[in-house]
């Protein structure tokens, strides 16, 4: 069984930002639903639980239900509905043994029965994932830029209430702008390119190791460099990291606890 700790790690990689590539946009005016998506690629969240997690280390079960269905134009369709369980766990002596599971639904309709099946289970497949953070950016509107009003903070998902992050108390940032940091919350002005995926993670990473809280740094960097850690540059995300490190190695250093951790 994970402790607490190892289930907050594995959470904090399973909803670490996907890359560009991993983005789909799908235009209402072309798919006829009349709205426009955006998302994460199935392949991309099955690559990601297979990365954190292990070959293995998640499974799903579905049940589908199917109707047959014509539309205004007289054509036929066929509607699938699939209600998915999904575990995360691990394989001991031939059985697997889950430490977390979540349900779900999805649905699709397509000119075939088997497309219909096909879009309602990765349709859900996401949505169910998305209960254990991967791909949650899709559901809270994170994804796009656009979407992201300035001083948004509620696309965070909930970490454990456990620490909290003190800016100016010694964990890693200084309170002044980084020299040439534009105060844009999109990051751009700078043209060195958006943070990384692996960035992100590292910073969360080091931001759980001196003792802080996401949310809470979040809030401090977008107060300090005028930026939200989603979109900021490349260059900033380096320099937070450094500054991070040099706090988690002057702790080590001199056998202090990190600050925010009860001793």
């Amino acid at each position: 069984m994970l402790s607490p700790e190892e289930l907050h790690q594995v959470f904090v990689r399973l909803s670490a930002p996907f890359p560009e590539d991993a983005i789909e946009r799908t235009r209402g005016a072309q798919t006829k639903k009349g709205y426009d998506t955006t998302g994460i690629k199935y392949q991309y969240i099955v690559n990601r639980l297979n990365e954190v997690l292990g070959v293995g280390g998640f499974r799903v079960t579905r049940d589908f239900i199917v109707r047959e269905k014509q539309t205004r134009s007289g054509y036929a369709m066929v509607e699938a509905t699939c209600d998915l369980t999904m575990q995360l766990g691990r394989w001991v002596d031939g059985t697997f043994v889950p430490f977390a599971e979540a349900t779900g639904t999805g649905g699709h309709t397509a000119a075939t029965e088997a497309d219909a099946k096909k879009g309602a289970f990765t349709n859900g497949f996401k949505k169910v994932s998305a209960f254990f953070g991967c791909g949650w950016q899709a559901y809270a509107g994170a994804i796009d830029d656009d979407n992201v009003p300035p001083g948004e903070t509620d696309n965070e998902p909930p970490p454990p209430p456990t620490r909290s992050w003190q800016p100016g108390n010694g964990n890693g940032c200084d309170n002044r702008n980084a020299p040439g940091q534009a105060a844009n919350e999109n990051g751009r002005n700078n043209g060195n390119g958006r943070v990384t995926s692996a960035q992100l993670t590292k910073l969360r990473e080091l931001v759980d190791q001196v003792g802080g809280q996401w949310p809470g740094f979040r809030d401090h960097v977008r107060e300090v460099h005028g930026v939200n850690i989603e979109y900021a540059d490349k260059k900033l995300a380096s320099q937070l990291i450094d500054e991070l490190l040099a706090t988690v190695r002057k702790g080590r250093g001199n056998g202090a606890q990190p600050a925010g951790r009860a001793a």
